[in-house]
Parts: structure tokens; C-alpha cells; sequence
């Protein structure tokens, strides 16, 4: 993205802050995001994403900040569902894979992790839509070793991840530069983004 449109946000808009950092969401190229939030920004949140496919979930709530998972509920549950990666979610401790249920116990073992008496739930990694091998190779290698890191750490198909980061990137540089100039307010509401 361009230093020029970059500094065109207001970083302080809750509006700009979801554009950025959900754009692969947004345009329906990723299945989730999580992003953490002050507290008083989620009503407002609330309201820019009404009339969307999207939907938000509290995943943990800690020291004036939210951390949201942003959803797309049924690529969510196709992809959970998935055999391999309901087979992993099994193997983690769940025994049920619909969104509900997974979301709920997803966000206690969150909530935990965050507040210093649980470990970190890489299952978190399905959820966002990672892939299994990453998933995996994350949990093996403590986070390191990785061949590309980027939307997420990656340990395997590093061409099919970079074809994945340049389609959200160029989704970011799309939606930024629609939302910050305006310049195509009809391809927005297309999107339900115009305000």
C-alpha cells in the first residue's frame, strides 16, 4: 500500500481500523480475522457491519480492549468442518464443530490464555482459516523455523501462501483506497461498506 494512502487513515476511526485490517474479510477472500479493539469502539462496529455477511464474536475482553473474531459464519463452518480439520478441532478437545459451540469454548480457552492461566489455543489457527500443515508446523516449531511469514507463519505450500498474501494485499490496497477517497461509493455499498 502506498505511504500516501496508508496516511489517509484515521487510526482512531473504527470505520478505517476494521477496512484495514479485515480487507481479505471484507472482500470474501479470507473466512475470519481477529482484531482487538478498544472496548468503546464495539457498538460502533457493531453498526458499520450491520447489513453484512459478517459477524463478530467476543473472543476475550482485557484491560479496555476486545479481541473480535470477524466471520464469514458458513465458509467458517464449511472450512471447520473440513475432515482433517475436524478431526484436529476432535483432537484439541472439541467435541462438537458447529460455529456456536466452537466459538464459546474457543473464547474461554482464549480469554485464559490472555489473562495468564491457560495455554495458547492453536486451534485459533483453524478458526482464522490457516492451514492445517501451518497449524501444525506452528505447534511443532514454538512459532519458529518458518519458511515465510506473513498473514500467518507458514511451513509448507509456501507458493500457494504467497499467491494468499498477494490476493489479500491487493484486496487492502482495493477496499483502503475505495473507503479513505471515496472515489467509488456504488462498489462499496455493492460491498455493504459505504456509510
Amino acid at each position: 500500500m502506498s505511504i500516501d494512502l496508508y496516511s489517509k487513515l484515521n487510526w482512531k476511526d473504527i470505520r478505517h481500523l476494521i477496512i484495514y485490517h479485515c480487507a481479505p474479510l471484507l472482500a470474501g477472500l479470507k473466512i475470519s480475522n481477529l482484531l482487538v479493539i478498544d472496548e468503546n469502539d464495539y457498538k460502533k462496529a457493531c453498526e458499520f457491519l450491520e447489513g453484512t455477511s459478517i459477524e463478530m464474536y467476543i473472543l476475550s475482553r482485557k484491560d479496555g480492549k476486545i479481541a473480535l473474531l470477524l466471520y464469514d459464519r458458513r465458509k467458517l463452518s464449511e472450512y471447520i468442518n473440513e475432515s482433517q480439520n475436524k478431526l484436529f478441532m476432535i483432537q484439541m478437545g472439541y467435541s462438537n464443530c458447529c460455529v456456536d459451540k466452537v466459538l464459546y469454548e474457543l473464547s474461554v480457552r482464549y480469554s485464559s490464555y490472555q489473562n495468564g492461566y491457560g495455554i495458547f489455543p492453536h486451534e485459533l489457527g483453524i478458526v482464522l482459516g490457516y492451514p492445517l500443515v501451518d497449524v501444525y508446523g506452528f505447534m511443532a516449531n514454538d512459532g519458529e523455523k518458518y519458511i515465510l511469514n506473513g498473514y500467518w507463519k507458514v511451513y509448507g505450500q509456501e507458493t500457494k501462501a504467497r499467491e494468499t498474501f498477494r490476493a489479500y494485499d491487493e484486496a487492502t490496497q482495493l477496499l483502503v483506497t475505495l473507503f479513505v477517497e471515496r472515489s467509488n461509493l456504488e462498489r462499496l455499498t455493492m460491498l455493504g461498506l459505504a456509510s
